[in-house]
């Protein structure tokens, strides 16, 4: 508000200095309210999406099912050989939906792109029943590891893999499971799966034995572990 006896210069610089204490003050408050609506949103986070972004996961790619042509001493088989047979076998029609495209790889062997949604373990054991004796299935995955700690000392590795296909809800699932016992008698387990069975078990409680175990995502190893494939010597950092 102007004072009574300003200039009208003076009454203008009073003006100015008035409008932009406003926007200042207005400019405040708004990120005030964007750093509440920040915090309020990271707290909302998943806890389990917020673990796979700080391992730097990203998006999960398609799964793969590789078939090898058999060589039998009656026939050697080709890759559409191959194909024909599974398109043409009594493979459920709801399994040859989930398989995308099919073509030959530089080794002559046939490739089979999975839908995303797919059970691949499921139905690779599926694709090897209907080939029969005419080729080896295999499955191409992106791979995790899980942790389980306080594991009954009595578990075996068939126990495992029976409670992850319980949780799972499928018949048969691709993995290596590595058990070692601690000081204590319990046992530890480190399982290696497909990721997006990892993702899906992350966090939940599996029945193994006479203990019940929360399954957690592996830590990576560290830089200092890290061994060279060729000398299994120390990667120098």
């Amino acid at each position: 508000m102007p004072i009574f006896g300003q200039t009208p210069k003076q009454q203008q610089q009073q003006r100015v200095f008035e409008t932009s204490s406003g926007q200042a003050v207005a400019q405040q408050q708004n990120a005030g309210q964007y750093q509440q609506q920040s915090s309020h949103s990271q707290q909302q986070r998943h806890p389990k999406s917020e673990m796979l972004r700080g391992r730097g996961l990203g998006r999960k790619r398609q799964d793969v099912i590789v078939v090898a042509p058999a060589v039998t001493p009656e026939k050697t088989y080709t890759y559409r050989e191959v194909y024909e047979r599974l398109q043409h076998t009594s493979l459920q029609e709801e399994n040859k939906a989930k398989v995308r495209r099919g073509y030959r790889t530089r080794n002559d062997e046939l490739k089979l792109t999975l839908s995303r949604d797919t059970d691949a373990g499921t139905l690779l054991v599926r694709v090897q029943e209907a080939l029969g004796d005419c080729g080896t299935a295999r499955l191409v995955t992106e791979m995790s590891e899980v942790l389980l700690k306080h594991v009954d000392m009595l578990a075996t590795e068939e126990d495992v893999r029976k409670a992850l296909c319980l949780v799972m809800e499928t018949e048969a699932i691709t993995c290596t499971v590595t058990i070692w016992e601690q000081r204590d008698g319990l046992q530890r387990v480190r399982v290696r799966l497909p990721r997006g069975a990892a993702e899906h078990i992350i966090g939940r409680q599996l029945k193994v034995g006479y203990t019940m175990c929360t399954v957690a995502a592996a830590p990576k190893p560290s830089d200092a572990l890290r061994r060279c494939y060729r000398c299994q010597d120390h990667v120098p950092e």
